[in-house]
């Protein structure tokens, strides 16, 4: 963990504000976003090392996201998802006192630096490319329980990996799995339980991977373990949700004239 090195802890460097804003984070048990700011960091240290605020300005900005996307061939969605953390720091920084607030030392005001974004345009899956996946016959166990999740998710209200990792044998009566969306969970001031009606595909993925140990406290899928902490099942559905994304992706590699959009995009991880 780099955000762990000694010389990296000095107040008015990135590193120290980073640091605190993590453990933080952890503590209010946001362990999603403790690990973006971690994630975010390092490319920043590769390029310069740990920088005081003051030295981060709009020529670095600009700098630093042209060496991101021609040096390192990474997209400027990216490229925005670490400035949008970086300024989080920034303002973490301003409201501890380690940096005053001013046109010289903040350089995100909208008349100086335009932090990169994409704008997500969500498009309809043909009827024809969805019939396509469906009957398509997978190559490898991955690929199989890609797919399977895959569907699993689509013909569960739209969830996401997150939503699908923490589903357990309690939420699920035989006829119906009830669950509350994860990205809803912190940020809305009232949380909605979504009703999902079991159909016949949604009960045959759960005979096939589901897990075996059905007590009322064990998850649907063996993905968690009980007794992880917060930490250690983030980390889990992560490298579950690349592995589906890998897997998907496979898919749409073999059959590049049926590309269309499986929303696999947001769960991409991008190498640092």
């Amino acid at each position: 963990m780099i955000l762990r090195k000694q010389n990296l802890q000095e107040k008015g460097k990135i590193g120290y504000t980073y640091l605190k804003i993590v453990k933080q984070l952890i503590e209010d048990k946001r362990i999603g976003t403790a690990l973006k700011y971690h994630d975010s960091f390092p490319s920043i240290y590769k390029k310069a090392g740990n920088l005081s605020f003051k030295e981060i300005d709009v020529r670095f900005l600009k700098s630093f996201e042209n060496w991101m996307v021609d040096k390192n061939g990474c997209s400027r969605a990216w490229v925005g998802s670490i400035f949008r953390h970086l300024r989080g720091a920034f303002n973490d920084a301003i409201e501890d006192g380690l940096l005053i607030k001013s046109p010289e030392n903040y350089p995100f005001d909208k008349r100086r630096y335009k932090i990169p974004s994409v704008k997500k345009q969500k498009t309809a899956i043909k009827p024809e490319n969805m019939a396509a996946f469906y009957e398509y016959t997978p190559t490898c166990p991955s690929e199989e329980k890609a797919k399977d999740y895959w569907f699993f998710m689509y013909f569960g209200n739209g969830m996401n990996p997150k939503d699908m990792c923490y589903i357990k044998w309690s939420d699920f009566n035989g006829q119906y799995i009830s669950f509350i969306r994860a990205k809803s969970e912190l940020t809305a001031d009232t949380t909605v339980t979504i009703t999902v009606f079991v159909n016949d595909d949604i009960q045959r993925i759960i005979e096939k991977w589901g897990n075996t140990n059905k007590s009322l406290d064990s998850y649907l899928f063996p993905i968690l373990q009980p007794g992880m902490n917060e930490l250690e099942q983030t980390l889990k559905v992560k490298r579950t949700t690349t592995s589906y994304v890998n897997g998907l992706t496979k898919f749409q590699k073999d059959y590049a004239s049926l590309l269309f959009p499986l929303n696999i995009a947001e769960f991409n991880s991008h190498p640092i």
